[in-house]
């Protein structure tokens, strides 16, 4: 019984008391995400008063990276296209995604703080991460609900779809702006969201050019 009682001690409580940790974490972040419909200033504001680590940030990103493979999945395992190939297909999606989304997440930051920087933004590195990092928690269930959505409404194809991943590629802009102007400690949120708006809209438009041409 004494060998079975410090078994339990050892390992058991140590492992309850992570549980514990996590759930306790877990239910801070979903209260923030919350928040930040109601104030998204304020909830970056809370964010970055709280001072995460970089493995806190990390885990963030990684997060991010598990509900955009979940999404990813949607499409690999709801196609017919892939019927022969949907282990490989899905594996290299695996290694692609938990690699280069987390990696093009930091770089993404950078940018984005030498940009509010540029336009005399009060905020660092670390800020322009937090933001961004928690723009994308933010918005990376939105995206996994639109892939849920046109995975249960095939028929929506075409015109419902292209309405559907334009509402949510707004809605990620907008989530990125409100964070940016918050922790770069810019009055006007909408200004931000039009510097945003203007390099993507580019890249959309020269991507529909491609495409036609």
């Amino acid at each position: 019984m004494g060998a079975i009682f410090v078994f339990w001690l050892r390992f058991k409580v140590p492992f309850a008391m992570a549980l514990i940790a996590i759930g306790l974490f877990a239910t801070a972040l979903l209260a923030a995400a919350t928040r930040f419909f109601v104030n998204p200033r304020q909830s970056i504001e809370t964010v970055l008063a709280a001072r995460p680590s970089e493995a806190t940030l990390l885990a963030i990103a990684m997060f991010v990276s598990v509900l955009l493979l979940i999404r990813q999945s949607m499409s690999v395992f709801g196609n017919d296209a892939f019927a022969d190939n949907r282990v490989e297909v899905f594996t290299g999606h695996v290694v692609s995604t938990l690699f280069f989304v987390p990696l093009g997440l930091y770089i993404f930051a950078a940018i984005g703080t030498l940009i509010a920087r540029l336009f005399r933004g009060a905020g660092s590195w670390y800020e322009g991460r937090a933001a961004l990092f928690w723009s994308c928690f933010i918005a990376a269930p939105v995206l996994t609900l639109v892939a849920l959505l046109k995975s249960l409404m095939p028929e929506a194809a075409g015109l419902g779809f292209v309405l559907l991943d334009s509402v949510a590629f707004i809605f990620i802009l907008w989530s990125v702006a409100q964070t940016f102007a918050g922790a770069f400690q810019f009055t006007r949120s909408w200004l931000v969201f039009a510097v945003v708006c203007s390099p993507a809209f580019l890249a959309y438009v020269v991507y529909g050019v491609l495409v036609v041409v």
